[in-house]
C-alpha cells in the first residue's frame, strides 16, 4: 500500500498518522470548540472518548488511512479515509481542524493528501457526511464538484478534487495568517 510522504505548504506539514500518535491526535480534537466537534461527529460530545481517539488513530493500509497536519510542530488537523467494505472504489473521508486554523489551509492540506493516498490505492470517490448547518464545508465541497446524495450525505469525485484545492489554497491565510480571500 502507498504511503504517502509529509508535505510541507508554509507553514503547515502534513504527514501519515503513526502508531506512536495517539495523543497527538487527541490534542487536535481536543483543540475543537464544543461547535465544531457538534459538527464533526454529528452530536454534541463535551470530549471525545479516548476509545474513538484509538480508533481515529488507527491506520490499516488498504482500508483506512489518517493523516495529521502540523503548525510550529503542533497538531492542527486530522483527516481520515475509510474504505466502504460494499465498494472499494469508494471511501468515507473525514476532517477535524483545531477552530484558530479554519479557513487558513489546514483543510485543503489535509484533502489534498488523503485524495493522494486514496488515488493511489484504487478510491475513485469520496463520501462525506455534513449536517445541514455546517455551510461552510457545503460551500467548499460545492467547489470540489461533490454531488449531494441525500441531506447530509456528498459524494466527491477524487479526479475533480487536485484542481479544486489549488483553486482553493489561492483564497486562504498567507503565512501571516492574512485573509486573502472568502474562504472562512
Amino acid at each position: 500500500m502507498f504511503r504517502s510522504p509529509s508535505l510541507t505548504i508554509s507553514p503547515l506539514r502534513v504527514r501519515p498518522v503513526r502508531d506512536d500518535d495517539r495523543d497527538r491526535v487527541a490534542a487536535v480534537y481536543d483543540a475543537l470548540s464544543p461547535r465544531s466537534r457538534e459538527l464533526r461527529f454529528h452530536s454534541p460530545l463535551p470530549r471525545i472518548p479516548s476509545s474513538y481517539v484509538a480508533q481515529l488513530a488507527r491506520v490499516d493500509p488498504g482500508r483506512r488511512d489518517g493523516m495529521l497536519v502540523f503548525a510550529g510542530g503542533r497538531p492542527v488537523g486530522h483527516g481520515q479515509w475509510v474504505r466502504d467494505p460494499a465498494d472499494p472504489t469508494r471511501a468515507e473521508l473525514a476532517l477535524a481542524v483545531a477552530d484558530e486554523w479554519h479557513g487558513r489551509g489546514a483543510g485543503l492540506a489535509l484533502v489534498a493528501q488523503l485524495a493522494r493516498t486514496a488515488r493511489v490505492g484504487g478510491v475513485t470517490h469520496f463520501t462525506a457526511y455534513v449536517m445541514g448547518e455546517n455551510r461552510i464545508v457545503r460551500a467548499l465541497l460545492a467547489r470540489f464538484g461533490a454531488r449531494a446524495v441525500n441531506r447530509e450525505e456528498f459524494e466527491i469525485p477524487i479526479a475533480r478534487l487536485a484542481a479544486a484545492v489549488v483553486e482553493l489554497a489561492d483564497l486562504v491565510a498567507d503565512e501571516d495568517g492574512n485573509p486573502r480571500g472568502a474562504v472562512a
